[in-house]
């Protein structure tokens, strides 16, 4: 319980904090390099007046507050995980419930690592299975796509913190008393 609760938290903070970060840093940049070659002349190449356009109707300094607040609210979800995994672990009597936390937290990272991608890859398939969507409906149908990534990214936390926790706190548990002989 303690691993599905606590891994969920991590997860799903890293999503919304690196989410939110990446977004003010895409942005960012961009503004930034098209703010370097405006000043550069007019040696411009085809198509950049539409993409600098896109770029300055994406108004970074009207939501980029919000996105740092979202940043903020993923780092405090990933420090609720921890939290709540130790309290959980040290209410069932574990013997060392940090210890079993960040044992836990690294192997369930790696495992992550390696099966993080397959709801990223499912959901990738889904704009392929409405090929005659009308191009308004698209922007509700990536949204759609995104929440049930998350989703199921979030269902693959819990089933690894689950196992990555049982493991650590059957390998980190009390020894036994030694019997006198």
């Amino acid at each position: 319980m303690a691993g599905a609760v606590g891994f969920s938290l991590l997860t799903l903070g890293w999503m919304v904090a690196l989410g939110a970060i990446s977004a003010v840093a895409f942005v960012g940049l961009f503004t930034w390099i098209f703010d370097l070659v405006g000043t550069a002349g007019d040696g411009r190449q085809e198509g950049y007046a539409e993409v600098e356009a896109f770029i300055a109707q994406l108004q970074l300094g009207t939501w980029s507050g919000w996105l740092l607040v979202a940043a903020g609210a993923g780092v405090v979800a990933m420090v609720v995980g921890l939290l709540v995994s130790a309290l959980i672990l040290r209410s069932s009597g574990a013997a060392r419930p940090w210890a079993i936390t960040w044992a836990a937290f690294g192997i369930a990272i790696a495992a992550h690592w390696v099966l993080g991608w397959i709801p990223w890859f499912l959901v990738q398939l889904v704009p392929g299975a409405f090929p005659f969507v009308d191009p308004t409906g698209w922007l509700w149908l990536t949204g759609a796509t995104i929440a049930i990534g998350i989703l199921l990214s979030c269902a693959i936390a819990a089933v690894i913190g689950a196992l990555s926790w049982w493991w650590m706190a059957h390998a980190l548990r009390a020894a036994a008393p030694a019997s006198i002989a």
